[in-house]
């Protein structure tokens, strides 16, 4: 089969089906059409026939297969609506008459058959106007303060003329631009693959020399119309810049491509209206998204007067929901007309009117209704008085604090050149730089995180996870807190001390740093030494049912500890316990705890009255002389434990707090300072 039969056998294909692009879901949607108009007519026709012979009530085995050609074809109907893709963008191409300034500038060269004596001599870019290199020189000229490297790619004929070239740019531009200018062959320019190529590899190769896409521009005046069209290929669809100087006006143009979502949009956009109107005495300013919002939004064009006509423009009308006063109402209705041809009264709503610009908490509740609901939004701060932005803020932080995805973007225009260009940022990054902080200060406080907010900063959303597991083990007195994911919390606090914009609460980062070393310490501790600890850091933080409860823990591990040491039978006796079946740890360290407040045994759960390692213990408990005040001092810290748990009903919550605090204070007396049991294992720790 030769070429033209290819071809021709290639349109059949498109006038069957619409398209030579054949992929999965193509097939399924072409599969799924034709089972559908052959299964729906069938099924149909032998339902009507039931229904006209009267036999709709009578049914057989056979008439499954009617029930299966209609709801399969329902079903298939149903499987290609969501197959078909909905929101198909449309494609614009946009010219920007003020491009970003480039780092790296590619340039062609055409062969240039002007006398080189006629150009050396030429010491200005207006000198160089009437000739030839003019146009590239303009292209130069443009990035000339940012320009890091310049490429010349010259064609087969033009490449003859590099040297007169290069001493040009010497005498216009000087040794800066001349010493970063680098000539290269790019073969016969009338060979579109040769140019495509061309780009192909530069552009890789100042992307390993460490240039940023953002940084390079293609320049396309010069050579044959080959160049252009292989640039604009290589280019336009990768978003890349093309350039092209123009030949009327020898103004630099940037050719992209704007990519519009026919989707319906269904997010509100709010906005503060403002008294900024058109100016007599300067052009209407440019404006831009920055670059993290240009990679997902693009404008229809640059030049707008305020925000108010730039939301309508892209965001559509009926999405716009100003707050306003009656002055701001007044002044952007002449506005919208002068500038849309449409004063779009119906997007004021007198529930957003501002009537009183001084009753804050009027202006408050506006705020709050108008960003009420439970869909995503856009608030856009740039206008307004500067107590309505500040009270805005203070709205979406309260708000960010239950849901901080319902906030898409906080838009702020930001001036670049006063009343003449602004960037349009978004400081939603900031919205969550002030929740992080509220959760540290929360955690740094009484070890709680109010809110379990969803960050876009991916270090922020672990942190906050990290330290809503660490407060619930916390707060529950299970002591995993001390083991687990410390070193990730750790880590994690590294990264974020890197972040130049954390600077507001960088000191408690700091703070919950030490915080989790310390508990990384506590966790590397024996269990009495781990539970009376922890029992000071509740204490410290109010918590006192956790304090008391954990300090009670932390006298029957002491207990349990210290009868190890009383003797190789009662060594082995409880490292047997500790690897049976039946061991708890409740078990031993209550059984030991009371075996002490009491000198007897009540439960025999691990010792008993007949064994060595029973004898062992009182016989040790027996000899030591002052062990009454400690006996005393369990049945203290027991008493006050009772009484916490149980609504604290004979105690002032003062009384508790010094009671509990004398309490933490005996045990390190007794069970640190004296060693009362005489566990030779301890390590002196005072507090």
């Amino acid at each position: 089969m030769n070429k033209y039969q290819n071809r021709e056998l290639q349109k059949i294909i498109v006038s069957l089906l619409g398209s030579s692009l054949l992929g999965v879901k193509a097939f399924l949607i072409i599969t799924g059409v034709a089972v559908f108009f052959a299964w729906l007519p069938d099924g149909m026709s032998t339902l009507l026939d039931k229904i006209f012979g009267g036999e709709i009530f009578t049914w057989s085995a056979k008439d499954g297969t009617m029930l299966v050609q209609i709801l399969g074809s329902i079903a298939i109907f149903l499987l290609v609506k969501q197959i078909i893709p909905k929101n198909v963008a449309n494609v614009e191409i946009s010219i920007n008459n003020e491009p970003k300034k480039a780092k790296a500038l590619v340039l062609f060269l055409s062969p240039n058959k002007e006398k080189e004596e006629d150009l050396i001599r030429l010491k200005t870019l207006e000198d160089m106007k009437p000739f030839k290199y003019f146009m590239p020189f303009r292209a130069i000229d443009y990035h000339k303060e940012t320009l890091a490297k310049i490429i010349i790619s010259c064609s087969d004929q033009s490449f003859n003329d590099k040297d007169k070239f290069l001493k040009c740019v010497q005498n216009i531009f000087g040794n800066k631009i001349a010493k970063i200018t680098e000539i290269k062959s790019a073969g016969d320019f009338e060979k579109a693959k040769n140019v495509y190529d061309f780009l192909e590899n530069t552009y890789e190769e100042l992307k390993k020399e460490g240039f940023k896409e953002d940084d390079i521009v293609f320049d396309v005046t010069g050579g044959q119309k080959v160049i252009a069209i292989a640039g604009a290929m290589f280019a336009i669809p990768n978003d890349r810049h093309l350039q092209y100087v123009s030949t009327n006006d020898y103004s630099v143009k940037h050719y992209d491509l704007t990519y519009i979502k026919n989707e319906e949009w269904d997010m509100k956009v709010v906005t503060f209206l403002g008294t900024i109107k058109k100016a007599e005495d300067h052009d209407i300013p440019i404006y831009r998204y920055d670059n993290k919002l240009k990679e997902l939004y693009s404008l229809k064009r640059e030049r707008y007067v305020n925000m108010l006509p730039l939301l309508i423009d892209n965001f559509e009308a009926k999405n716009i929901v100003p707050i306003f006063t009656k002055t701001a109402k007044d002044i952007q209705s002449k506005v919208l007309k002068d500038e849309l041809g449409n004063s779009y009264d119906e997007i004021f709503n007198n529930e957003n009117l501002i009537e009183g610009e001084k009753n804050f908490y009027d202006i408050l509740r506006i705020i709050n209704n108008a960003t009420s609901g439970d869909k995503e939004y856009i608030i856009d701060l740039t206008h307004g008085f500067r107590h309505i932005p500040i009270l805005a803020t203070i709205s979406l932080i309260s708000q960010s604090l239950n849901n901080t995805d319902k906030i898409k973007h906080i838009f702020f225009a930001k001036e670049m050149k006063p009343r003449e260009e602004y960037e349009i940022i978004d400081l939603k990054e900031y919205l969550e730089l002030a929740n992080i902080s509220y959760i540290l200060e929360s955690f740094n406080r009484n070890y709680t995180v109010a809110l379990a907010s969803k960050f876009k900063n991916k270090n922020f959303h672990d942190l906050a996870n990290q330290l809503s597991t660490i407060s619930n083990h916390i707060l529950s007195n299970s002591l995993k807190a001390l083991s687990n994911d410390t070193d990730k919390i750790l880590n994690n606090i590294e990264l974020i001390l890197k972040n130049e914009q954390i600077e507001t609460f960088k000191s408690s980062l700091n703070d919950i740093q030490q915080h989790i070393k310390e508990l990384q310490d506590i966790g590397k501790q024996k269990d009495s030494m781990k539970f009376y600890r922890m029992s000071r850091l509740l204490s410290s933080k109010g918590y006192l049912l956790n304090s008391i409860t954990l300090l009670f823990e932390a006298i029957g591990y002491y207990c349990a500890e210290s009868f190890e040491c009383f003797g190789n039978n009662v060594k082995m006796h409880i490292d047997a316990f500790r690897k049976s079946k039946n061991f708890n740890a409740y078990d031993l360290t209550h059984e030991s705890r009371t075996f002490v407040k009491w000198m007897e045994l009540r439960d025999e759960k691990y010792l008993k009255k007949s064994g060595v390692a029973y004898y062992d213990i009182k016989n040790k408990l027996e000899s030591i002389r002052t062990l009454g005040n400690f006996r005393d001092f369990i049945k203290e810290a027991e008493k006050l434990r009772n009484n916490l748990a149980h609504g604290n009903a004979s105690e002032k919550i003062e009384d508790s707090k010094k009671e509990l605090t004398k309490m933490l204070d005996k045990y390190n007396s007794f069970c640190i300072v004296q060693n009362i049991l005489g566990n030779k294992k301890w390590k002196l720790f005072l507090f």
